[in-house]
């Protein structure tokens, strides 16, 4: 009864004391933040929320550490986090948008740590779960703009609009959408040298 005790009440409630206490405390070092988290999952693997704060630790020792190969090592094991919490929890789409914006600072570095397509891969998932959510709509269009990809922002705005007609923020990212086109043709038919 009392190692019952011990790995079903006392276990847990020092895990998530641990956890609170670093997830919520702002003022931490990062590298502390991530030393700790790592003992959360190391006590509890099982909770998707646990893996989802550590990614982003991980993320935020990134910004923190100057040595080009630290940071990307932190990266991806930021990248390696929130696909452990897709696999505890795949229906939650929410980590796939974590993770696609993740991909997208992966896909930046040089030389990249992650192709377009697997941005594109995670951002089509968190729409197929939630497909009616109007703010998962913009985050897709705006990464896909990010990308230098309009086309498929346009086509992420326009479906948008298909379920919230009156939705500004599509309606203004069609505009951007619609002016960068323009300006792009407009370029390219000017004389060498004039822009």
């Amino acid at each position: 009864a009392g190692g019952g005790v011990y790995f079903l009440v006392y276990q847990p409630a020092i895990t998530n004391l641990l956890f609170s206490k670093t997830v919520f405390n702002r003022s931490l070092p990062p590298l502390t933040a991530v030393s700790r988290l790592e003992e959360v999952v190391r006590r509890n693997p099982n909770r998707d929320l646990y893996f989802h704060h550590l990614a982003a630790a991980y993320r935020k020792a990134a910004r923190a550490v100057k040595a080009p190969t630290e940071k990307k090592e932190f990266l991806n094991l930021a990248r390696g986090a929130y696909q452990k919490a897709i696999d505890l929890v795949p229906v939650d789409s929410h980590h796939y948008l974590s993770l696609a914006n993740l991909l997208l600072v992966l896909s930046k570095e040089s030389p990249p740590l992650a192709s377009t397509e697997e941005v594109y891969t995670a951002l089509k998932k968190m729409l197929k779960l939630d497909p009616y959510n109007a703010d998962f709509y913009v985050i897709a269009t705006d990464i896909a703009i990010a990308s230098g990809d309009g086309k498929t922002g346009a086509r992420w705005a326009r479906k948008c609009l298909e379920v919230y007609p009156q939705f500004a923020p599509s309606h203004a990212q069609l505009g951007f959408i619609a002016l960068m086109n323009a300006y792009r043709a407009f370029k390219e038919n000017q004389p060498e040298g004039v822009l």
